[in-house]
């Protein structure tokens, strides 16, 4: 399964690649006989705009560089992962994301220190990973304007930082207003001693006290409202005559209501197997309702980029629900 997914990542970032470079000789050959509009800025200046294509915006995809989150019930995980989102022109939208803990995950190597005696059980515990499927049904599609970021020159200041002079015009664009909707799942690592006793109780009566690792699977539903904001325009300025700047993103703002069950994996000791069921007595308790807001955000300026932050409370283990993600990709815009 991991090198399916590496070579997946891998193609990934070859046709991103591939894809900047067509896009960069793709700008040099648009056509600017014919102004569209000359945007006045603020504080002086003006933007000369001579191609607007938002609507032709039809699919994005992001390959994480570095995705990482912080919980109640893990201090922290850091990994990668790979998403895309397609998008018809006036109905749906389709949206798939995919993240894995390969780079770190705190309780997964607790489970595996046997210096501190922490786990008890003998078999191993897997990685937390997330998952999630799902639709965007357009309830509001039209044209609006919206900022976005010219950059005119960066200029390096030191080893470290760079400091970058740029306008932020604003420039015809869509936005789009859709009902969510999808599949998700979350796996994570949890231990005996997030129950809230001296002991978890399996179905076969042990008493399986602190220190035992297991996985939390949690599968369910989401729903919710999502913004998006496409841009894709041709430009020029007033500040650098001649230069040609394309600019292209996609934005979204999104709020959900998460619906899901959690089951547990077993735990095997010197006794035996013993399976442990949710909220029976004695057991885990779980929540099967949580919220998340969040926003992502692709750009296609000099270089193609995705940033994403959210922040929320997962169904699954009551009280350790409560997280914070964010990450950085390189992304394709088509």
């Amino acid at each position: 399964m991991k090198i399916i997914l590496l070579i997946i990542l891998s193609l990934f970032f070859t046709t991103a690649v591939f894809a900047q470079a067509l896009s960069k000789k793709k700008a040099a050959k648009y056509n600017t006989s014919t102004l569209k509009e000359s945007i006045d800025l603020k504080h002086g200046g003006h933007v000369y705009l001579y191609q607007e294509n938002s609507n032709e915006i039809k699919f994005t995809g992001h390959l994480d560089l570095l995705n990482a989150s912080m919980s109640q019930g893990d201090l922290a995980t850091m990994g990668t992962g790979i998403g895309a989102d397609f998008f018809l022109p006036k109905t749906l939208g389709f949206h798939f994301d995919y993240t894995k803990a390969l780079l770190l995950d705190v309780n997964r190597l607790e489970s595996r220190d046997t210096n501190n005696f922490t786990n008890h059980n003998l078999n191993g515990v897997s990685g937390s990973s997330s998952l999630e499927a799902g639709v965007y049904v357009y309830l509001k599609d039209g044209p609006t304007r919206a900022r976005t970021k010219i950059i005119l020159e960066s200029k390096r200041i030191s080893s470290r930082f760079t400091v970058n002079f740029f306008i932020d015009p604003k420039l015809p664009c869509r936005r789009v207003l859709a009902l969510r909707a999808g599949y998700l799942q979350n796996n994570t690592v949890v231990t005996t001693d997030m129950a809230g006793g001296t002991a978890v109780r399996a179905n076969d009566g042990t008493m399986l006290g602190k220190g035992y690792y297991l996985n939390a699977y949690t599968g369910g539903a989401y729903i919710g409202l999502g913004q998006i904001t496409f841009i894709s325009s041709l430009t020029k300025n007033s500040f650098k005559k001649g230069s040609l700047y394309l600019s292209r993103e996609v934005n979204e703002m999104y709020f959900d209501i998460l619906f899901a069950g959690t089951t547990f994996s077993s735990v095997q000791d010197t006794s035996g197997t013993h399976s442990i069921t949710a909220n029976a007595p004695g057991s885990f308790k779980t929540l099967p309702i949580g919220a998340r807001i969040g926003f992502k955000s692709t750009q296609q300026h000099r270089w193609s980029s995705c940033s994403k932050f959210e922040v929320g409370y997962r169904p699954g283990l009551q009280g350790y629900g409560l997280y914070l993600a964010f990450g950085m990709a390189i992304a394709l815009i088509k």
